[in-house]
């Protein structure tokens, strides 16, 4: 039996569990909103940082689309861009802060570089010449990936880069700052202009290049003295931008169209007949001697711009077709050694050594990017009538017949807009689209004398050319030197198609119709490499000597009629045809 004390023990136990119980429901029934609340706020949060990564992720996006070749300067404009990546930096990346380590780090920029390069390169906020330097560097990029050839030995990469640089751009003066795509799109600039181009091509291959200068910078023949020396391993293999050669090595032979093994910098302190092989005449030496590279000024080969740490930052969210090499600081940072360690450890191994005393900057890139953004009028007027060709076509809207102040008939033009159809096509074939720019090339022929008429005026053929002579200077000017400039990047883009038999008829017809133009001599020499390639070695070499004594283009003619002339068989052989490839034709050996 139960006893009573027993019972009411039981029934206290169950009235306290119930209590216990009680109060457990209705804590947790207090929860349960607040658990709610907390889950619908860590949803919403979690949709509020999906909505800021994708507004970050537009900002870039929207910048980039802006500042590639095919839409800056034709459908979009480098102020706008810039302000987006203001945006972004300000929202998406926290801005900018320079640490300690980083502080600690940049001893080299304080020391290399001038008190306003300084202040650009420590900036806050991207500036207009850093829209033009992520421009260029995404050209670079694009370009290559068609320009460097389909081997994968650097050195040879590096040699295709940089005919396609010479091929494309002619050394002249210009009297305007350019950048590096504005150089290429023009198709002219100074030596200067060719090696920068060259270096920030194979930049983009994580391949090193320095300008090697004489210690004293005298002029040459009221010129500078100037190479590219390309670092690969522990070699510097030299390039000149002037002649639009490599230094031929003595290993480099005459079995191949053009130089293919480029002299090191060892090779040339010791053989004098490298040098020498490179004179135009008695009367016209080589300017480097031997004793020249005894003692060197190397420049590293940068911009402010390249060397950022906002251009660091912004270096992070490149991805996918848009990526680039836009960041490539002097000093080491965590994508790596710095541009200074790494030509500073193959200096190194050079005989004599490269050290603080002989290692600079290179003013040339930071003066155009700069200098771009504070053209005088001078240069702007230059600038203006080099980009003026590029603008065309300017059309015709309307034709009217109209009666002067004595009551004879006249003809009243008016004209649109400038289309800049020429801008659109050259940057097609900046970007590897051969045959769409041929295309585009054709039609700018065609209006060299009248520009494009509306699809409602009918010009008949007998009125052309009374219509042509009321074509005001403005209009008729950019038309034909357009027209000329079509007409020679058609062969330019046949050759690098690998069709040099079209490219050399087309050359035959340029030349036919203009044959004193500052485009004549580059043409010769394009016509010179195509005959060659088609065997035709005796015709090659007279149409370089068509190369007058007084041109840029005289010492490298002179070099090629030597070495061309000393060939066992033409280089047109069909086995030796077979191995050319559009942009690495001169690696193909005689007869391999």
């Amino acid at each position: 039996m139960i006893d009573l004390k027993s019972k009411q023990a039981i029934r206290v136990y169950w009235i306290v569990g119930a209590a216990v119980l009680g109060l457990l429901f209705w804590m947790e029934a207090r929860r349960t909103p607040q658990r709610r609340r907390t889950s619908e706020f860590g949803a919403q949060s979690q949709t509020d940082t999906q909505d800021a990564e994708n507004r970050c992720a537009g900002l870039v996006k929207n910048a980039l689309v802006m500042l590639r070749p095919e839409s800056l300067g034709i459908s979009s404009d480098t102020d706008t861009a810039v302000s987006l990546l203001n945006q972004w930096l300000r929202q998406c990346s926290g801005g900018l802060t320079r640490t300690k380590a980083a502080e600690e780090q940049e001893r080299t920029s304080t020391r290399l570089l001038a008190p306003a390069a300084l202040e650009r390169l420590y900036g806050k906020e991207f500036q207009s010449y850093d829209g033009f330097h992520i421009r260029d560097c995404l050209w670079c990029k694009r370009a290559v990936d068609f320009a460097a050839g389909k081997t994968h030995r650097d050195l040879d990469r590096a040699v295709s880069l940089f005919y396609y640089v010479a091929r494309n751009m002619h050394v002249a003066d210009v009297g305007a700052p350019l950048t590096v795509f504005d150089a290429m799109l023009l198709g002219r600039g100074t030596a200067e202009h060719r090696a920068w181009v060259f270096a920030e091509l194979l930049r983009q291959l994580r391949i090193d290049a320095v300008i090697l200068r004489t210690a004293s910078s005298e002029p040459a023949g009221g010129r500078d003295k100037l190479l590219v020396g390309v670092l690969i391993g522990s070699d510097v293999f030299l390039f000149d931008p002037r002649l639009g050669l490599p230094l031929p090595s003595p290993a480099d032979g005459v079995g191949t169209l053009l130089p293919s093994r480029p002299a090191t910098l060892a090779e040339a302190r010791r053989d004098p007949a490298l040098l020498r092989q490179l004179d135009a005449g008695p009367n016209a030496p080589y300017p480097w001697r031997t004793e020249d590279f005894e003692h060197l000024q190397v420049d590293l080969i940068g911009n402010t711009s390249l060397w950022s740490v906002r251009m660091q930052t912004f270096q992070h969210v490149l991805v996918g077709a848009d990526t680039a090499v836009v960041f490539d600081g002097l000093d080491d940072s965590e994508f790596g050694p710095g541009l200074w360690s790494r030509v500073a450890e193959v200096g190194a191994r050079q005989q004599p050594a490269w050290n603080e005393e002989t290692i600079r900057v290179w003013p040339f890139p930071e003066q155009q990017l700069a200098g771009k953004i504070h053209m005088n009028s001078k240069e702007r007027r230059a600038f203006r009538s080099l980009y003026e060709s590029l603008t065309v076509p300017i059309p015709l809207t309307s034709v009217e017949q109209v009666e002067d102040d004595d009551g004879r008939p006249q003809l009243k033009l008016r004209f649109a807009p400038p289309q800049k159809l020429h801008l659109e096509k050259r940057t097609q074939q900046l970007l590897g689209d051969f045959a769409g720019a041929i295309q585009g090339y054709l039609l700018i022929r065609l209006w060299r004398d009248v520009p494009p008429t509306p699809k409602n005026v009918y010009v008949p053929r007998e009125v052309a050319p009374i219509l042509a002579a009321r074509v005001p200077e403005r209009v008729k000017r950019p038309h034909q030197q357009a027209a000329q400039e079509a007409f020679y990047r058609i062969a330019v883009c046949q050759y690098e198609q690998g069709e040099p038999g079209r490219a050399r008829n087309t050359l035959r017809d340029f030349l036919n119709a203009f044959s004193d133009t500052p485009l004549s001599d580059p043409a010769r020499l394009l016509m010179a490499v195509c005959q060659l390639e088609g065997g035709e070695r005796a015709e090659a070499i007279n149409t370089l000597k068509d190369i007058a004594e007084d041109s840029a283009l005289y010492p490298t003619a002179r070099y090629l009629i030597r070495r061309w002339a000393q060939a066992e068989k033409p280089n047109g052989s069909s086995a030796a045809r077979k191995k050319w490839s559009p942009c690495s034709r001169c690696f193909a050996s005689v007869g391999s």
